[in-house]
């Protein structure tokens, strides 16, 4: 099994809600996810446009953080960059762990701040905590980094 499908399988296994705890995964964009995920690039136009609609209504910031991903594959930084905030400003947990290794290692334009990346380890330990998708990994943090290195394409981090 290639790594690329062994971290969807996970990704998607976490979703399953087996506590009381807050659901953060939209099962709603999981057309997109795949689409992302399976980096079907042909694909890539319908994923954004289903994203773009799923994001009206989404209040946890998931869409955006998808749309991030594919604009970045877009190499359109910027738009990326603004996705991401909103994501994050939406307490979306992997755009919190996207700006903290953002933060410390320097990638897509982001200058190193550490205490901006320790301000969304604090964001993403939070709103990991309360996604019951999470409570069932030993160390999410680890998950998230991997997930992240994966969606972005980023070789060149050190594994920390």
């Amino acid at each position: 099994m290639s790594m690329r499908r062994f971290w969807l399988m996970a990704f998607f296994l976490a979703s399953v809600n087996l506590s009381t705890a807050r659901e953060c995964i939209n099962s709603e964009i999981l057309p997109a996810k795949i689409i992302v995920a399976n980096e079907t690039v042909d694909s890539y136009q319908l994923a954004y446009e289903f994203l773009q609609r799923a994001a009206i209504d989404d209040e946890t910031g998931e869409s955006h953080f998808y749309m991030a991903v594919l604009e970045h594959r877009l190499r359109l930084e910027n738009r990326a960059l603004a996705s991401l905030q909103e994501s994050a400003g939406r307490d979306y947990h992997f755009a919190h762990a996207f700006f903290r290794y953002a933060y410390e290692e320097e990638f897509m334009g982001v200058r190193r701040d550490l205490a901006k990346s320790n301000t969304h380890s604090k964001k993403f330990k939070e709103s990991m905590a309360a996604c019951s998708e999470f409570l069932k990994f030993e160390n999410p943090d680890v998950v998230a980094k991997s997930l992240l290195l994966k969606l972005f394409s980023i070789y060149n981090v050190h594994n920390k």
